[in-house]
């Protein structure tokens, strides 16, 4: 049988390029899928004399691609690409950790740990491996754990940075035992990443729209373990949309008091808007904005679009344009430009509208449907439409 050797083009290719086979699409749109079945991978390498093989890629480490995405904060992206790359070259630990850091970021840390696992099975004396290790399974509840394999990277001889880190956190041992969860006597290391999948399970219900088949799964996580603030928020998201805002609150209330995150009031004032308690809303509103300016520079791409959806979902356009206009540096980002076109064209900007879908129709599908019904209203050959902030979420993002 004949090897089959991929096509190498004269430049590199991201999957936002133009595809090398003259389509004029985007080459995620166009030869990737049939790249990935046919040889196992996308092309992501440049032609020069001695073809790149896996160890010279190995040497290279993070593409620049995945890096410009990762210092854009593009992280959802950065991750599609890493594991990719993770898949073809499952031995390259600079992915590995690049990717396990993107987890985190996105409060992913169960699939942060099966990364990190993988990677110190590779390095079992890398102390930054070990490290991070610990860290994220402080993260996910299990300090103990945590705590012990950071205390392992310490023995480790890290290099003189990680080690002033690492002996700061430790002289805070105590006071951190207190502070963390602890699950790590509780249940082992092997059933919490089971549990996490039953989660993953739950959510992909939801995503589906099958609200009471996720709430009963999310109601067995949850017994299982209660610490999983997200069941908590998805439940309550269920029952917000089974027409049951008063139980939708108390759960966002009890989420809250455990973990106050600003995505956790968004979702309170989604309840209150239910219950038609304006005063409420304002009150709630008031405190996103404050927490807002109070530390712009933690701002994310996914925290900017969970509160833009979540404004114009409350009819609070004006704070959504406000919070678009503050964060400049996420204006051109896909998600960002799909909601800039739902505010106007919710205000009946249909022009406006009309431009920021276009411009990311290759990106959502949605985007050219909403494009069509825009031109429709502009030409009175419609009379109405309901844009719905549709938030655009990959299927291992928390909702």
């Amino acid at each position: 049988m004949v090897e089959k050797t991929m096509p190498k083009p004269a430049t590199k290719y991201g999957r936002n390029e133009l595809c090398y086979c003259d389509s004029g699409r985007k080459y995620k749109k166009c030869c990737l899928k049939k790249d990935l079945k046919e040889y196992g991978r996308s092309i992501k390498y440049e032609e020069i004399e001695n073809s790149w093989g896996k160890e010279d890629w190995d040497k290279e480490g993070i593409d620049e691609e995945i890096l410009a995405l990762y210092q854009e904060e593009n992280f959802n992206d950065a991750i599609e690409l890493l594991e990719e790359d993770h898949h073809d070259y499952p031995h390259n630990t600079d992915i590995m950790m690049l990717l396990a850091e993107c987890y985190i970021t996105l409060h992913r840390f169960v699939e942060a740990v099966r990364v990190l696992l993988r990677a110190k099975k590779i390095k079992p004396s890398d102390p930054e491996i070990v490290y991070n290790l610990g860290y994220v399974l402080t993260c996910m509840g299990r300090a103990s754990d945590g705590i012990g394999y950071i205390k392992t990277a310490y023995e480790l001889k890290p290099p003189r940075e990680l080690k002033r880190a690492i002996k700061k956190l430790l002289n805070k041992e105590e006071e951190l035992l207190k502070k963390c969860e602890d699950r790590s006597h509780k249940i082992s290391l092997e059933d919490d990443l089971k549990l996490y999948d039953e989660f993953l399970e739950a959510r992909e219900n939801l995503y589906q729209r099958n609200f009471k088949t996720a709430l009963e799964k999310y109601k067995s996580v949850f017994e299982k373990n209660p610490a999983i603030t997200g069941c908590l928020v998805n439940m309550g998201i269920c029952y917000l949309n089974l027409s049951l805002p008063e139980k939708a609150l108390e759960l966002f209330e009890q989420a809250k008091r455990k973990d106050n995150d600003i995505l956790t009031l968004l979702n309170i004032a989604k309840a209150y808007k239910a219950l038609k308690n304006d005063d409420q809303i304002e009150q709630v509103k008031s405190e996103i904005l404050t927490r807002v300016k109070e530390k712009p520079t933690l701002m994310t791409q996914r925290t900017l679009v969970r509160l833009i959806s979540g404004f114009i979902e409350i009819n609070e356009l004006k704070d959504a344009k406000e919070l678009f206009t503050t964060f400049k540096k996420f204006q051109k980002m896909p998600q960002v430009k799909f909601l800039s076109g739902v505010i106007y064209a919710q205000e009946k900007n249909y022009k406006e509208a009309i431009k920021e879908f276009e411009i990311v129709i290759d990106d959502f599908g949605v985007a050219e449907l909403y494009k069509k019904k825009a031109e429709q209203l502009s030409q009175g050959k419609i009379k109405t439409f309901n844009f719905e902030p549709l938030t655009i979420v990959d299927n291992n993002e928390t909702i």
